[in-house]
């Protein structure tokens, strides 16, 4: 049996996660909401705290809604309202919005994503080269 998550922040913290481990290809839409293994998040409005271009702003959407956005975030906006239309979604990411709800939830993936690997301590190598060249004769 599913736990069902119904407090907003609660909701909100959970898909940001699943978004930022790259699990919501993973979860299964129902008109109830979202679940992922043993964890249903409540298909309800969530409040997000967005920036635009305009500026900072609150947005509001359900749940289902910010799914269907973040589930391809590079979907053109007729596939995304098909999508919508599919699920019975009422109220799409409007297109002044669909940046600053995927950049709110996905933030974290991105970063980690494009942060260049690990670089050997090659400051160190090169002083020790350096050091060696010093001492040859």
């Amino acid at each position: 049996m599913a736990t069902t998550v119904s407090d907003e922040k609660e909701i909100v913290a959970t898909l940001k996660q699943w978004s930022q481990e790259r699990k919501l290809h993973e979860a299964k839409l129902s008109p109830e909401g979202l679940t992922l293994g043993q964890t249903l998040l409540e298909n309800k409005k969530l409040s997000l705290d967005i920036v635009t271009e305009n500026g900072p702003k609150s947005a509001q959407y359900t749940l289902a809604s910010i799914y269907l956005q973040l589930l391809d975030p590079n979907q053109k906006l007729l596939a995304y309202r098909k999508a919508c239309k599919t699920h019975n979604v009422n109220d799409p990411v409007a297109v002044s919005d669909k940046d600053g709800v995927i950049s709110h939830l996905m933030d974290a993936s991105a970063t980690v994503s494009e942060a260049p690997p690990a670089q050997p301590a090659e400051p160190a190598a090169a002083a020790a080269a350096a050091a060696a060249a010093e001492e040859a004769p």
